[in-house]
């Protein structure tokens, strides 16, 4: 009897368990679904490259090494940018740059490597989003706009952050002369610390405040 008994505790025990599995499970996939930055589960992360240029593919599915920064600082930073070949611009050039009248035309062109919200919460203003993470998302039109311009700046946070790098990559491999490419190493942070307005929202929004 004893035994029956110890027999159906743990059948009991056992379904609750199956039961709490299977709604966890549930609000995963409801939380990842919701979430603006979820995985798309039909989407193959590590080898896969459905949806992107051809280009854009080969650099996806062999991503460069990049050596840590974390003791490095801006000189390690500096190294990097010049192991890719691209330009590194000073604060100096970028805020002569964003002054020059070819801005306004698209002769100049800067563009934000950072995810949505960041770009949302303040970039340079009249940059264009590519966040290299999604390059499908908006390669086709970056290119366009890169296309009709003389000088393309990208930037990210600035830091230790490589985005920037990796966007610059997928530009020059999707066909963006390097000559055209540069790499703003200060990124955003050294934009604000200089006090130069950011814009809010989305790519000419108008709507500017000063840091």
């Amino acid at each position: 009897m004893r035994k029956n008994a110890k027999s159906a505790a743990l059948q009991t025990l056992l379904l609750e368990a199956a039961v709490v599995g299977v709604a966890g499970l549930g609000f995963a996939l409801l939380a990842n679904q919701l979430s603006p930055r979820g995985l798309v589960l039909a989407r193959d992360y590590f080898g896969g490259t459905a949806g992107m240029t051809p280009k854009a593919a080969v650099v996806a599915a062999s991503p460069p090494t990049v050596p840590s920064l974390a003791a490095g600082g801006d000189r390690a930073r500096e190294v990097e940018i010049n192991r890719d070949g691209f330009r590194i611009a000073k604060l100096d050039e970028i805020l002569r740059w964003h002054a020059d009248p070819r801005r306004e035309r698209g002769l100049i062109m800067f563009v934000d490597a950072r995810g949505d919200r960041a770009f949302r919460d303040g970039h340079i203003p009249g940059a264009v989003q590519f966040d290299p993470f999604y390059p499908e998302q908006r390669l086709a039109e970056v290119l366009a706009a890169c296309s009709l311009a003389d000088q393309i700046v990208v930037y990210c946070t600035g830091g230790d952050c490589i985005d920037s790098n990796l966007a610059a990559r997928l530009l020059r491999d999707a066909g963006v002369p390097l000559e055209r490419l540069a790499v703003f190493a200060g990124g955003i942070s050294d934009w604000k610390t200089a006090g130069a307005p950011i814009e809010l929202g989305t790519r000419n929004s108008g709507i500017l405040r000063t840091p």
